[in-house]
């Protein structure tokens, strides 16, 4: 192999990566990303480029004629409006300088293209490629010496975009970018400035070599840094040819042995069905799968995965707690998160910690949002990244946005918005193994938020239907349906049951006293002091006015007193604005093995007991027998 085929047969394996990256690109394109697809188009240039080139060296190698495949290279000159709606759409994606340029640049090159194949306007063909002796037509140079331009452009608009990117991007940027400093830069003097001054003795479609760095550079990118986040796309993809390639040796080793026996046509046949009952029937197909995927993504999806499942199951949950302790689990436990928390509006319009990660219980249930971050959300609508705005904002701007949010170690936060109202906010810190996160965390976490402030807010709306509006309790008609329910069940499994009717002291005396808002506040104080002393399965409902009553599962007469003097106790020591009040409760319970229950009869016990209560001077427990 002379000198030529040296240099024309690599740049075949050139041309494969680089088309090859281009499919990529275009299949791994969920978003229908202009930057996808940017660089999707300027694989295929450089690759139909490096192609056409080493055509002409592997055919100058043989003798034979090149003129046309030499004059076919000018379909490089293509990738340039490619690279520069790449920089500008990588800034912007609905850059419309990027588009200005696309529609301008991508039909000049095309006719220049179109006019160095069937004319001599442009290029006239080479004596010799080593040494270099090339015929130029008269618009050789012009367009030329204009490429050159154009790419030395480019090569700034690469470099104020290397500088400008924030750095939690630089990272997965920068070798991409080196790259394509590195081809526009070497292609501006090969391909331009030194051929205007008669090439100096360089061939130009060497510079189609350059594009092998930039590629490899891309792809160390995506596997180092996850560029474009595409690397389910290579798994895939090489998970696909290296089915195709042992797919065909296969059947070559086939064909070869059973041929000679049985015929060509029946080899063929015999030859497919083994192949389809080892790929497709045995444990082999998984193997190559996952052995792909240990190589090229190391363990990194399996994360998004179950974030995936949780947004479909966040949507079945009905409990309010339970689904923020829910998200707040399955995404620590996913990302692998040092630090999470969950805030939620109440109806004070602050934003609570409801539940938390990583984080000491007392700073998450103390800390409170500033209202920088929720005005910054409610404005932009878009995820806060610490470090993007700390690189992107001044000191004291960003001071005024991220406030004391460095307490909870915050370095992501994301909005919960629902109908246009901010819901919620999820505050997210390090991922554990300290990598970044990349587009698609983000995009599947704003999912994640999207489907948690419907759930919330659907939570909330059933809530309303059934809850007292001032205490945030059970109201009258939904204590009857559970307590229907828990005497059947009490009945079914022969458990006990015990049911408190309570009342308020002289609650009249104390709005006539202190006025109906310092009443309210006195109901909702002893609401919650009653919800804090009492088990999440017991059933706490507003009765009517200053009437409450308690449903006790599986609880006996004796516990049912002790539970109702806890209550008592504590609300004869609580004080609000100062206002110190206490109450009466009746306590009525059905035994074990009790057949004979019904619902009125236990409420008439239990209001017994509490006229009992209240008639022997109040401020005490009484109950009655069944």
């Amino acid at each position: 192999m002379n000198l030529l085929g040296i240099i024309g047969y690599p740049l075949f394996f050139v041309a494969a990566s680089e088309i090859l990256l281009g499919f990529i690109f275009l299949k791994k394109n969920p978003r229908n990303s202009p930057v996808n697809k940017a660089v999707a188009a300027l694989s295929f240039f450089l690759s139909l480029w490096c192609m056409f080139a080493g055509i002409v060296y592997v055919r100058a190698s043989m003798g034979l004629d090149y003129d046309i495949f030499y004059r076919a290279c000018w379909i490089g000159w293509l990738a340039a409006p490619a690279a520069f709606q790449l920089v500008f759409y990588l800034r912007d994606e609905k850059s419309r300088k990027a588009r200005l340029i696309g529609i301008i640049l991508y039909p000049f090159w095309f006719i220049m293209f179109i006019l160095c194949l069937v004319t001599d306007l442009v290029e006239k063909g080479a004596y010799s490629l080593i040494p270099f002796v090339v015929r130029r037509g008269p618009l050789g140079n012009p367009a030329r010496f204009l490429g050159a331009v154009l790419l030395i452009w480019l090569t700034y608009e690469v470099f104020k975009l290397r500088k400008q990117s924030m750095s939690l991007k630089r990272a997965q940027l920068s070798y991409f970018l080196l790259g394509t400093i590195l081809l526009a830069g070497s292609a501006a003097l090969v391909e331009g400035v030194f051929q205007v001054f008669g090439g100096l003795g360089v061939e130009p479609k060497v510079a189609s070599y350059v594009s092998l760095p930039w590629a490899a550079l891309t792809y160390y990118s995506i596997g180092r840094y996850r560029l474009f986040d595409i690397q389910i796309a290579i798994s895939r993809t090489l998970t696909i040819v290296l089915f195709l390639t042992g797919a065909v040796a296969v059947h070559i080793g086939l064909f070869k042995l059973l041929e000679p026996v049985i015929g060509s046509i029946p080899a063929i046949l015999v030859s497919l069905s083994i192949i389809f009952f080892i790929f497709l029937k045995t444990p082999l197909k998984k193997k190559i799968e996952t052995l792909i995927n240990d190589i090229v993504l190391r363990n990194k999806y399996g994360y998004q995965e179950i974030l995936r499942e949780s947004t479909r199951a966040v949507a079945t949950i009905s409990d309010l707690n339970e689904l923020l302790n829910y998200i707040v689990v399955i995404i620590g436990k996913s990302l692998k998160v040092e630090s999470i928390c969950l805030f939620i509006k109440e109806e004070d319009g602050l934003y609570h910690a409801h539940c938390s990660c990583g984080i000491d219980k007392k700073t998450a249930s103390a800390y409170k949002l500033g209202s920088g971050i929720i005005n910054w959300l409610m404005l932009t609508r878009q995820v806060f990244i610490r470090e993007e705005q700390e690189m992107l904002k001044t000191p004291e701007n960003f001071s005024a946005v991220y406030t004391d949010l460095g307490k909870i170690s915050a370095e992501l936060v994301i909005p919960l918005f629902h109908k246009g109202e901010l819901a919620g906010i999820l505050t997210l810190g390090y991922k554990g193994n300290r990598e970044i996160y990349v587009q698609s965390d983000i995009d599947l976490l704003e999912s994640l938020a999207d489907q948690a402030a419907i759930a919330i807010k659907n939570i909330r709306l059933s809530a309303e239907a059934i809850t007292d509006g001032l205490t945030g309790l059970y109201v009258h008609k939904y204590f009857n349906i559970r307590l229907q329910e828990e005497i059947e069940r009490a009945k079914r499994y022969r458990h006990p049951l015990s049911l408190l009717l309570i009342d308020v002291d002289h609650f009249k005396r104390v709005n006539d006293a202190h006025g109906h808002l310092a009443g309210d506040r006195i109901l909702r104080a002893i609401s919650r002091l009653w919800k804090d002393n009492i088990r999440s399965g017991d059933v706490l409902s507003r009765y009517g006015g200053e009437e409450f009553a308690v449903i006790l599962p599986e609880t006996s007469k004796a516990d049912a007193v002790k539970v109702a003097e806890t209550l008592r106790s504590y609300t004869e020591s609580a004080r609000v604005d100062g206002i110190r009040v206490t109450i009466s409760i009746g306590v009525a319970s059905i035994g074990e093995g009790d057949l004979d229950c019904d619902r009125n009869k236990l409420i008439r016990n239990a209001d017994k007991a509490l006229y009992l209560a209240k008639h022997k001077g109040r401020n005490r427990t009484e109950l009655t027998d069944w």
